[in-house]
């Protein structure tokens, strides 16, 4: 099956664990059946017919046995210590497979995650990704860990033990073998309809914790709108459908488990009647019988664990299926194999006939023709949806254009590492992200090795330094998660303050005002304006009052560059800009 495969390729790097794991359960085995064939000794000897003796004939039996008695007894103790000597490790083994499998799992998985592109995470919904990494991992974990790699094991037991009762009588285990195949036929088409049900039950997991990762994070809008009652019905609708879908997968589970054991009687039944055809025709002798009969109660408990594990495995496959689907992604944008270091540029920008889509068919920029030259400060205006931010984000290469080039100092952005050329560009976008953890951490998040004393001058460059100091423990006050604690202007200013002590020859600044109060403003503005002073800038701003002074402004309009200039030369022409700007001034 391919997706025992992949866990076989997971288990790849660790083969010598494997071949270990494989040793303990031959030697396992092996003490079984010698087990089994010691206890066949007691049923040689005479003291199994001494029944009826009278007590000097039965004191005479046993001393005449007593070696053959005492031998047995001490073989049957040491070839169980040996049995559960291999055990031990077998177990032991198994787990620390299943764990180190899950773990590395993990940081593949979130290696993956870092790895791909701005887009991967547009197209695919942020609660079925968590919900891949956190819910189908801890069910591969669960089922690991209780016994999965067990069925790897077991059949080799059962391979060992099956051969030596075929050793005594063969024709016992053609019994077995007529039986498997009925068995066989059966698990083949639970697990194809437990697989279906397994991936509904992985798909409906990640619903639920879509709905609560939306409200969670939107918990104020929720409440703001008076929506409780409302997501509240869709937080329990999600969860009756999972139920349904997991109740459907609990019947075929009921029921797997009854025909298994239902198969086990007729086996074990069919095994009694012809033991008892092979005594009377004296094929076989008590000690065959009762070495057999403890080799199939050995392998009777190995199938019984089998079922038991295997009832999980189709949901256990699906959930497998669902990792991969991260883990055989392949990132859209990619380094190129010979990516060179960007040295310190400059700060030239320049768009050669730059045109871009999301989906094919629908262009988001059309031919877009722009050098930005060092050092000096573009705005992009127009219309929401025309394609500013887009094409700000060709810059630090979140998105890679359909056609044309994009060049920083003359260099192909394609031809250049990711690492060189993004801490080389700072951005400054209006939904700042603080991580959870100190003030100090967070303004460090770009260079985690600067000194304390450079983070508190990129606070004050910031106008954050005077706010931070009157914190409790200043510096070291932890935020809390997505710096839920400070107010909208004193986080764009630990933002500011983060791209300050990253010293990038790039900024981009996408609307890093738009949604503060007026004094919150006035602070940011002169903080950007410090931050950008000798910096090549790319503005993104509605409000044309904070780009009045760029040195140059370029109107955009359905991905396309339709104005630029200076405001004075854009104010006076019919145009974009003048609409634009009559619009938002028509009061004043």
């Amino acid at each position: 099956m391919k997706g025992l495969k992949k866990l076989f390729q997971l288990a790849l790097p660790s083969w010598k664990v494997v071949v270990a794991l494989y040793i303990c359960s031959l030697f396992h085995s092996a003490a079984t059946a010698l087990s089994a064939a010691t206890l066949g000794q007691i049923m040689k000897s005479d003291l199994v017919t001494a029944r009826g003796l009278s007590f000097s004939g039965l004191t005479g039996v046993y001393f005449e046995q007593y070696p053959t008695v005492y031998l047995t007894a001490g073989a049957i103790v040491f070839f169980f210590l040996i049995r559960g000597f291999f055990g031990y490790f077998q177990n032991y083994l198994s787990k620390y497979m299943s764990q180190k499998i899950i773990m590395d799992l993990r940081i593949k998985l979130y290696i993956k995650l870092q790895m791909m592109s701005i887009g991967y995470y547009e197209r695919n919904r942020s609660g079925q990704l968590i919900s891949k990494v956190t819910n189908d991992v801890d069910h591969l974990q669960s089922q690991l860990g209780g016994g999965l790699f067990q069925l790897l094991i077991q059949p080799v037991s059962i391979t060992v033990l099956l051969a030596y009762a075929a050793v005594i009588n063969w024709r016992v285990v053609a019994i077995l073998l007529f039986v498997l195949p009925l068995a066989g036929l059966f698990i083949r088409n639970f697990s194809i309809r437990m697989k279906k049900i397994g991936s509904r039950v992985q798909i409906k997991a990640g619903d639920i914790l879509q709905v609560l990762v939306e409200t969670i994070s939107a918990i104020r809008v929720v409440k703001a709108f008076n929506a409780e009652e409302r997501e509240i019905e869709r937080f329990t609708a999600e969860n009756r459908e999972s139920f349904g879908v997991t109740m459907k997968g609990a019947k075929l589970t009921s029921f797997f488990s009854p025909v298994i054991e239902l198969l086990a009687a007729i086996f074990i039944a069919g095994v009694l009647v012809f033991v008892g055809y092979e005594l009377l025709r004296g094929a076989l002798t008590q000690q065959d019988i009762g070495t057999i009969l403890f080799v199939f109660a050995q392998v009777s408990e190995q199938i019984r664990q089998i079922s038991t594990t295997f009832s999980g495995i189709p949901h256990t496959l699906a959930a497998l299926e669902r990792v991969y689907s991260i883990l055989d992604e392949e990132p859209e944008i990619k380094e190129a194999a010979d990516a060179r270091e960007l040295p310190k540029v400059r700060g030239e920008i320049v768009f050669e006939g730059v045109s871009f889509a999301y989906q094919e068919g629908i262009p988001v920029l059309r031919d877009i023709n722009l050098r930005i030259n060092p050092g000096e400060m573009v705005a992009l205006i127009g219309p929401s949806g025309g394609g500013k931010t887009t094409l700000a984000n060709l810059i630090p290469r979140f998105y890679d254009p359909n056609t044309g080039v994009v060049r920083i100092d003359g260099y192909d952005l394609k031809e250049v590492t990711f690492a060189s050329l993004r801490r080389q560009i700072g951005v400054v976008a209006q939904d700042t992200i603080l991580f959870a953890g100190t003030i100090a951490s967070n303004i460090a998040y770009g260079k985690p090795e600067a000194s304390l004393e450079e983070i508190i001058e990129a606070a004050k460059v910031a106008n954050a330094h005077e706010f931070i100091e009157k914190l409790p423990d200043g510096y070291n006050s932890v935020v809390g998660e997505r710096g839920i604690s400070l107010s909208g202007g004193q986080r764009q200013r630990i933002s500011i303050a983060r791209a300050v002590l990253l010293n990038p020859r790039i900024l981009i600044l996408d609307e890093a005002t738009s949604a503060l109060d007026s004094e919150s403003e006035k602070l940011v503005q002169e903080a950007l304006a410090r931050l950008m002073k000798n910096r090549t800038s790319v503005v993104i701003a509605h409000r044309l009052s904070t780009v009045r002074q760029a040195d140059r402004l370029v109107a955009i309009r359905q991905g396309r560059i339709v104005q630029m200039g200076t405001h004075e030369e854009l104010i006076n022409q019919p145009g974009l800009y003048q609409t634009l700007y009559r619009r938002q001034f028509s009061e004043v």
